[in-house]
């Protein structure tokens, strides 16, 4: 499997959206979130200014997977520049020994190249994989609640 930092845009945004639909089917909470429904030009926004890093597993030159990370300077901490995690995936039939591993590793990597001093990464109480986080060094910070309310 190879990792790498890709672009978006123009052309990787529609290879993506098979693997954007399994993962929303997967993990997203439904009831809160309604159905996938991609802002792209908001992503186009983000990546022409610099603020969007994405990272992607290929294997055989399929793609399997991705990590992607939103780039800004911390609004109470303005001397530290975070790398918020967005989303990442791994399709289930690769997720076998460290591959998933192997892609933060990589993402990680490319958040430092960037400029990140802090890297910040969300998961799914349903879908908590906050063990592999803490194999790679993270801590547990918050907790997040949501509520949908229309």
């Amino acid at each position: 499997m190879e990792f790498q930092r890709e672009r978006l845009f123009p052309g990787l945004f529609e290879e993506m959206r098979v693997l954007l639909e399994r993962h929303w089917d997967e993990i997203a909470l439904k009831e809160v979130s309604g159905p996938l429904d991609i802002f792209e030009e908001a992503y186009r926004g983000l990546e022409e200014n610099g603020s969007l890093l994405l990272v992607t597993a290929r294997e055989n030159g399929l793609l399997v997977g991705y990590a992607a990370y939103l780039l800004s300077p911390n609004l109470h901490y303005r001397s530290r520049m975070v790398a918020e995690s967005d989303v990442f995936y791994l399709v289930p039939e690769c997720r076998k020994g460290f591959a998933g591993l192997r892609l933060l590793k990589a993402a990680e990597a490319e958040c430092l190249k960037a400029g990140a001093t802090t890297i910040q990464n969300k998961v799914k109480a349903d879908h908590d994989c906050g063990r592999l986080f803490e194999r790679l060094g993270y801590i547990l910070a918050e907790k997040l609640y949501v509520k949908a309310v229309q």
